[in-house]
């Protein structure tokens, strides 16, 4: 595989005062490789600290845009039902906000509350709620999960689904295991907790709380057995 340099950059990503300060001489084939504090891959903006806070606020923009196309078939006393906006909302806007959830485990909490002021702000729109309806109520009538539980959910599945199928991944998670105390015992793998720790506990604790159906099947012969001989 052969790098191109021109479209090569380096970055520090540090959250040690100073460090991100630095910049690194390389050199790849005769060429200076340029450094950039904000480079940008498949579609994600990085930042040295990685906060993504210019990642989130691009996201935004373009959010924004789109809720205003929401308000727009709406109309004021016609337009589109709160269905067909909030069907609107799912296939159009969510998705680029839902685009890398785990972003959440990095981002200040400041940051992810943008985003769910924005998924709010749409809900609102679709059922002409006021301005001042309560988080919980509009989440309530929407049926739909908060921002920062959506990104959880699916960082999880993800990992789950590539610990399984992404020879990488599941060498990285493999790798981890192996140099790591576990965080659950009783057979419960633990997933990156080092890097997605929140996302380890809800995995973890979907696997706990299903019952073993071995040990179900088994109780259940038990009783069988004893209603007959009585």
């Amino acid at each position: 595989m052969k790098l191109s340099t021109a479209k090569t950059v380096c970055t520090i990503f540090t959250r040690l005062n100073g460090q991100g300060k630095r910049k690194l001489d390389i050199i790849l084939q005769g060429k200076r490789i340029k450094h950039d504090n904000k480079p940008k891959l498949l579609g994600l903006k990085f930042d040295k600290n990685l906060t993504f806070y210019d990642h989130i606020k691009e996201i935004n923009a373009r959010v924004d845009r789109r809720i205003n196309m929401m308000r727009s078939i709406r109309g004021k006393n016609w337009g589109a039902s709160p269905k067909l906006l909030l069907t609107t909302y799912k296939t159009l806007i969510r998705p680029i906000m839902e685009y890398i959830p785990f972003i959440k485990y990095s981002a200040s909490e400041t940051s992810m509350t943008t985003l769910e002021t924005r998924q709010r702000k749409a809900i609102k729109i679709a059922y002409r709620l006021p301005f001042s309806t309560a988080t919980k109520d509009c989440y309530k009538l929407a049926r739909i999960d908060s921002i920062k539980d959506r990104f959880e959910l699916l960082s999880t599945r993800y990992l789950q689904k590539a610990s399984n199928s992404n020879k990488l991944i599941k060498d990285l998670i493999d790798n981890y295991n192996s140099n790591s105390k576990p965080l659950v015992k009783n057979g419960v793998k633990p997933i990156l907790a080092h890097i997605l720790p929140q996302t380890t506990q809800s995995a973890t604790k979907t696997s706990i709380n299903q019952p073993n159906s071995t040990e179900t099947t088994d109780q259940s012969k038990s009783k069988k057995k004893t209603t007959g001989r009585n």
